[in-house]
């Protein structure tokens, strides 16, 4: 309980002066943050705010990305384990990063108005978030009401990803992480015309610049927008 944000930062400044690169050192911070959120929870100490990770070249960050089509998140959520499906196809019907979707409060949910009211403390930019469900989004949160407990999705991140690290290998994908989920959500969306302004709203984006990381296009997409603006001259015959 004596760790204060100075140290913290200090820390931060230690490890960027090391030997490691800023991948590793973003880890680290990352496990130091869970673990302090995790003794904050069990009602051991109030966690100070972790510093920031250090920022990595966009392009890199990219090439870690592992985006996944519906059909692929699909077949990945029939082998999902029963216990964790719900909360698996929750954070992809929402695109919510897994420690806000493992916050959510009964008190939270509007079933009558299909939508999840997440206050700024549950989310990582520390502003409130509204999340419109979708039908297969409230089928899922309704099945972990369904089993009982303090809140929908009572267990903690290690437990999920325990049983995930054993769910990607038997998908075929050994590197996946759950926070790919949301990039597949940002980037499906995208990819279905969903506008961009939208898009960066459903994701709690700070700015369109954020969510631009996940636009692309295809061959099948250009085609299209080339035919929707198709401007000629018609010659009369003479």
């Amino acid at each position: 309980g004596d760790i204060t944000p100075k140290q913290l930062l200090a820390f931060k400044h230690k490890l960027g002066a090391s030997d490691l690169d800023h991948e590793t050192c973003n880890r680290i911070l990352t496990s130091l943050r869970q673990i302090l959120k995790h003794a904050e929870e069990a009602g051991h100490i109030v966690s100070p705010a972790v510093p920031r990770k250090f920022r990595t070249p966009s392009w890199k960050s990219r090439e870690r990305w592992q985006i996944l089509e519906p059909a692929e998140i699909a077949k990945l959520l029939k082998l999902a384990p029963d216990d964790i499906r719900p909360i698996l196809g929750y954070v992809a019907n929402t695109g919510l990063r897994i420690g806000s979707a493992l916050a959510t409060e009964h008190a939270w949910i509007d079933f009558s108005n299909h939508v999840v009211k997440y206050p700024a403390s549950s989310m990582k930019g520390r502003q409130p978030h509204v999340v419109e469900l979708n039908r297969a989004a409230e089928a899922f949160l309704r099945e972990a009401i369904n089993r009982g407990g303090a809140k929908p999705f009572d267990f903690s991140y290690w437990f999920v990803l325990d049983r995930w690290l054993e769910l990607r290998k038997a998908f075929g994908r050994p590197t996946l992480r759950i926070h790919d989920l949301r990039h597949s959500f940002v980037s499906n969306q995208l990819a279905a015309g969903t506008p961009i302004h939208v898009v960066k709203d459903m994701a709690a984006h700070r700015s369109l610049a954020v969510t631009a990381l996940y636009a692309h296009s295809s061959d099948e997409a250009r085609r299209a927008a080339a035919k929707r603006v198709e401007i000629e001259v018609r010659r009369e015959p003479e």
